[in-house]
C-alpha cells in the first residue's frame, strides 16, 4: 500500500510538470472576463487577477496542454473585445435570448440570483413594476439592463463595474441598484454597507456560462471536450476553495483519510515498531468519528424535523391564500392543483383538467398566454404579470399569473409552479377608474380649448386696440389723405395679424364701380384685376358690394365654400385668403367707401373684433373727412390771400394814378397862372 501511494504521488508530480513543455507549441487561447465579479473573477490588492474562474481556466490549460491568456476587463469592454476579435472566448456571461443572436454558449456552470438592492429607508419596492420612476445604478453591459427595460424601467445610472456601483451607493449618489447576488454580498460587506441596503427576492436567475461568437461551433466543441476531460474532483476542490464548504461535519472525511495515509507512511517507515501506535491511534479516530456520526445523525434528524415543520407551514400558507396553485410540465400539462377558498371549486373539478394540456381545455388565445409565461420562466427563471380571462360559471373571471421554475435534483423534466390570482374586481375598478380618467381628461381638454380660444380672442382684441391707438396717432401726423389711407391699411395688417387690407370708393359711373385707393399686406396683386360694383349682380354679390348697399359690415367666414364669392374664389385661394370682412363708411360729402380685410384662416372675425374694427373704420372715415376739410380750408385761405394780394396791387395802382393826377393838376395850375 505504501509503495502504491508513493508511485501515485510520483505520477501526479510528473503529470503536473509535463504540460509546461507541450503547451508552448500551441497558440494561446484568449479568454476575456469581468475583472470585478467576486468570487468568480476579481483582482487582489496588487491588481492581479484571481478567482474561481481564473483557477478553472488554469486547470483547463494544464489538462488540455494549451496555454490560456486571461484578460480581465470592465464588463462592457470585455464584450466589445470578443465582438471585435481581440478575444476567442468570453466567460462570466449570462445566457439570454438576445445574446444568443451573437454568441454560442457552453453549458451553464452556475445559477446566479439577480436582485434589486435598495436603501433601508425606502419601502414599497416589491417587484419590477414598483421600480418605475426610480433611477437604478447598473453596470455597463449587464444583462439586467435589458430585462428591466423590457418591463418598462428605463432610468439608469451606468458605471464601469460593480465596485463603482457600490461606491456610488455608499456616497448616496444612488439609492437603488441592480446587481448579481454573489458579488453584491462580497462588495457590500467589504465596503461596510451590508446593513445599509436591503434587497428584493430575486427577479431573475441568471445562467452563467462561457461563450464564443456565433458560428465558431468547432471552438465551442473543443472547449466543452476540454472541460469534460478535467476530473470532477479537481473542479470540486476549486469550488470549495472559493465558494467555501458546509459547516456540517461531513467535511471531516478528508482529514480522516489523510491521517490514515499518514499512519500508513509511518508504518511503512517504522514497520512493526510503530504498528501498535498506529492501531491505537486508529481506534481513537474511529471512536471520535463514531461520536461525530452520532452528532451528525442528531443534526440530520433536527433538519428533517425543521423541514417537516416548514412543509406544514408552507401548506398552511398555501391553504390560506386565495390564489389558485397549479403545477405544470414544460408542455403545459396540468400535474397537480391546490386551492381551498376560490369559487372555482364550484365550477370545475380537478379531474376535469389534471393530466390534460392547457390548449385542450382553454381557448387558444388564453392557452397561448400560459405557454408564453412557461417559456419566459424557462428562460428567465420566473414570469410575472401576464393576465388571462376565463369564462367560468357564466362570468368572465380575470387572473394574473406568476410562474416559477421548479428545480429538479435529478435533472428530470422541468416543472413549473403557477399562482393564478383573481383580479376581476381589481380589473373592474381599474376600468371604472379609466372611464373617470378619460371623462376628466375630456373635461380638462374642453376647458383648455375654451381658455385658449378666450385667450386668442383677448390677444386679438388687444391687437385691435393697438391698431386703434396707432391709427389715431397716424391721423394726428397726417398731412395728406393718400398717405393717411396707406398708413391705416398697414396698421390693420401689422397689428391685427391679417394678410391684406384695402380701402376703396364708389365711382360716379353707371355700374358704380368700387376702385381701391390704398392697400397693404401680402398678395397685393390680387387687386390688379379686382372688379367690384355697388349694384346688384355677380360683381356686386361679394361682401364689399353687400356692405355698401346695406350700410352694415358683411363677414365672409369661409371664402372657399361661399357661393356669393364665386367670381373671386380661385384668386383668393391662390393668395391664401380664407375669410374676409367688408366695413362700409360714408363721408360728409355723401361719398361711399368700403374697408376690406382678408385673413389667412376661416372664421377669423369674432363679434367683439367686428365691433372694434367698426370703431376703427369710423375713426378712419372721420379722419378722411377732417383731412378733406383741412384741404378745403387751405384752398380757401390760399384764395383769400390771392385776392388780398390782388386788392393790394390795385390799391397801389389807384394811389399811383391819384398821385399822377394831382401832379398833373398842379402842373396845369402853374401853366394857367403863368399864362
Amino acid at each position: 500500500m505504501v509503495m502504491r501511494s508513493f508511485l501515485s504521488c510520483l505520477l501526479g508530480m510528473m503529470l503536473l510538470l509535463s504540460p509546461t513543455v507541450a503547451v508552448s507549441a500551441v497558440s494561446p487561447l484568449r479568454v476575456v472576463l469581468d475583472d470585478n465579479y467576486p468570487p468568480y473573477s476579481f483582482r487582489d490588492d496588487q491588481g492581479h487577477l484571481q478567482g474561481l474562474r481564473e483557477d478553472i481556466w488554469r486547470l483547463w490549460a494544464e489538462v488540455n496542454h494549451r496555454p490560456v491568456v486571461l484578460l480581465g476587463e470592465h464588463w462592457a469592454d470585455a464584450q466589445h473585445d470578443l465582438l471585435s476579435g481581440k478575444a476567442d472566448v468570453i466567460d462570466t456571461l449570462f445566457d439570454t435570448a438576445k445574446r444568443r443572436q451573437q454568441y454560442q454558449f457552453g453549458p451553464a456552470y452556475a445559477d446566479i440570483p439577480v436582485r434589486i438592492y435598495f436603501d433601508k429607508t425606502i419601502s414599497g419596492i416589491s417587484d419590477i413594476s414598483s421600480l418605475k420612476g426610480f433611477t437604478l445604478g447598473v453596470k455597463k453591459g449587464d444583462a439586467c439592463i435589458e430585462d428591466l427595460a423590457e418591463s418598462g424601467v428605463t432610468s439608469f445610472s451606468s458605471y464601469d463595474d460593480y465596485h463603482e456601483v457600490i461606491q456610488a451607493a455608499g456616497r448616496g449618489d444612488i439609492h437603488l441598484f441592480c446587481m448579481d447576488g454573489p458579488p453584491a454580498t462580497f462588495l457590500l460587506f467589504k465596503a461596510g454597507l451590508a446593513g445599509q441596503f436591503r434587497y428584493t427576492h430575486h427577479f431573475k436567475i441568471g445562467h452563467m456560462s462561457y461563450a464564443v461568437l456565433r458560428g465558431h461551433t468547432a471552438l465551442l466543441s473543443r472547449l466543452a471536450s476540454g472541460f469534460a476531460d478535467i476530473p470532477k474532483s479537481r473542479i470540486h476542490e476549486i469550488n470549495l476553495r472559493w465558494l467555501g464548504q458546509s459547516t456540517q461535519p461531513a467535511g471531516g472525511r478528508g482529514t480522516h483519510y489523510l491521517r490514515i495515509i499518514s499512519w500508513a507512511l509511518i508504518v511503512a517507515l517504522a514497520w512493526v515498531a510503530l504498528l501498535i501506535l498506529w492501531s491505537r491511534g486508529l481506534r481513537l479516530r474511529v471512536a471520535q468519528r463514531t461520536r461525530e456520526l452520532v452528532d451528525a445523525l442528531g443534526e440530520v434528524q433536527q433538519a428533517h424535523a425543521a423541514a417537516d415543520e416548514a412543509r406544514e407551514n408552507l401548506l398552511a400558507v398555501i391553504d390560506a391564500i386565495p390564489d389558485l396553485l397549479f403545477e405544470m410540465d414544460e408542455e403545459g400539462r396540468y400535474i397537480s392543483y391546490r386551492t381551498q377558498t376560490h369559487a372555482i371549486n364550484t365550477w370545475v373539478k380537478p379531474e376535469d383538467f389534471i393530466g390534460r394540456r392547457v390548449n385542450e381545455i382553454l381557448p387558444a388565445e388564453v392557452a397561448q398566454v400560459i405557454i408564453d409565461a412557461l417559456d419566459e420562466a424557462h428562460r428567465m427563471g420566473s414570469s410575472h404579470g401576464r393576465q388571462i380571462g376565463v369564462e367560468l360559471g357564466g362570468h368572465q373571471i380575470w387572473f394574473e399569473l406568476s410562474v416559477g421554475r421548479k428545480h429538479s435534483p435529478d435533472n428530470s423534466d422541468e416543472r413549473y409552479i403557477i399562482l393564478a390570482r383573481d383580479i376581476s374586481e381589481r380589473r373592474a375598478m381599474a376600468e371604472e377608474l379609466e372611464k373617470h380618467r378619460s371623462h376628466l381628461e375630456e373635461l380638462v381638454q374642453g376647458k383648455t380649448r375654451q381658455l385658449a380660444l378666450a385667450n386668442s380672442r383677448l390677444t386679438q382684441l388687444s391687437r385691435i386696440q393697438r391698431a386703434l391707438s396707432r391709427s389715431s396717432q397716424a391721423l394726428v401726423r397726417a398731412q395728406r389723405e393718400d398717405s393717411y389711407q396707406y398708413d391705416v391699411c398697414r396698421i390693420v395688417v401689422e397689428e391685427c395679424g391679417h394678410r391684406m387690407s384695402w380701402v376703396g370708393y364708389v365711382q360716379d359711373d353707371e355700374e358704380q364701380n368700387v376702385r381701391p385707393q390704398a392697400w397693404a399686406g401680402e398678395g397685393l396683386d390680387y387687386l390688379d384685376n379686382l372688379h367690384i360694383t355697388r349694384t346688384e349682380g355677380a360683381w356686386g354679390s361679394g361682401p364689399a358690394g353687400q356692405a355698401l348697399r346695406s350700410g352694415q359690415p358683411v363677414v365672409l367666414t369661409d371664402i372657399q365654400n361661399d357661393a356669393d364669392y364665386t367670381p373671386w374664389q380661385q384668386a383668393a385661394s391662390e393668395h391664401g385668403f380664407h375669410s374676409s370682412i367688408a366695413i362700409p363708411f360714408r363721408l360728409d360729402d355723401g361719398q361711399q367707401g368700403v374697408f376690406s380685410i382678408y385673413a389667412g384662416q376661416s372664421y377669423a372675425f369674432s363679434s367683439e373684433e367686428i365691433e372694434l374694427l367698426q370703431e376703427l373704420i369710423s375713426d378712419f372715415a372721420y379722419g378722411i373727412a377732417g383731412l378733406r376739410l383741412r384741404q378745403r380750408h387751405s384752398a380757401t385761405m390760399e384764395e383769400l390771400a390771392k385776392r388780398a394780394e390782388e386788392e393790394t396791387v390795385a390799391h397801389k395802382r389807384s394811389q399811383s394814378l391819384a398821385d399822377l393826377l394831382q401832379l398833373t393838376l398842379a402842373s396845369m395850375s402853374s401853366v394857367i397862372l403863368v399864362w
